[in-house]
């Protein structure tokens, strides 16, 4: 796979190693507003998530990449240093991390809060605020609604983010900008977009060139009596004839 872009991203190495140059993946970064398009990420669970200052890690938005006909649903959390009030930003793809993270940090009666009860108490829902960040990340994933999306946008890579005011779309992002390398490594991530570009998405660029009967039979070095039997012997006849 050959890649076109004017930033780099942390797979792009792999093409050092050799690639494709008939898969073609156009990086053209773009951010949109599509109405509607953040309708399916949950708000209430998001809603019951810690605020409290003391609360590590503290919430600063969430959303769903899609990548290669998969869908992988995120939490963007910081911690701020005290010094020089500086914010460290960090991604969790799974409640398991997440979870382990928050009774790891956290003093003894905040993890208690936590887990007993809901800190903001959203009305919708009565569970615990652990519960409804379980709850954020069940989902169902269905890879053939997920390749209708990336045929809409032109891309096997997309970020939809929780944000109804500002453009809630990303088309080809910068992985390397969302911690994806916790999910695949470069190698993995270069293939797997050479992959779905080859073999699942139906992608312009990457359509091969249909050449007609007469071009390839030329370029092969027959004629236009090549395969007609009869009409070769008569010609040669002719010929003989004629010379």
């Amino acid at each position: 796979m050959r890649i076109i872009s004017k930033f780099h991203d942390y797979y792009d190495s792999i093409q050092g190693y050799g690639f494709d140059p008939t898969v073609v993946f156009i990086r053209k970064r773009k951010e949109i507003h599509v109405h509607d398009l953040s309708k399916n990420i949950p708000i209430a669970e998001m809603a019951s998530y810690p605020s409290h200052p003391s609360f590590r890690p503290q919430l600063d938005g969430w959303g769903e990449l899609y990548f290669c006909g998969k869908r992988y649903r995120f939490i963007r959390t910081f911690e701020e240093n005290k010094i020089n009030l500086s914010k460290r930003y960090k991604f969790f793809y799974s409640y398991k991390i997440i979870n382990n993270y928050i009774l790891k940090y956290n003093k003894k009666d905040v993890v208690e809060k936590y887990i007993l009860r809901n800190f903001r108490r959203y009305r919708k829902y009565r569970n615990t605020s652990q519960k409804t960040l379980e709850s954020y990340f069940t989902f169902n994933d269905i890879f053939e609604h997920n390749v209708l999306l990336h045929e809409k946008f032109n891309t096997p890579v997309f970020v939809i983010h929780n944000s109804n005011y500002e453009p809630n779309l990303i088309i080809n992002p910068s992985l390397k900008d969302y911690q994806f390398q916790k999910i695949f490594d470069p190698y993995t991530a270069f293939q797997e977009i050479d992959m779905f570009l080859s073999g699942v998405m139906k992608s312009p660029e990457n359509k091969m060139v249909q050449i007609g009967d007469e071009v390839m039979r030329d370029k092969k070095g027959f004629d236009y009596m090549s395969f007609k039997p009869k009409m070769r012997e008569k010609h040669e006849m002719t010929l003989k004839r004629n010379s």
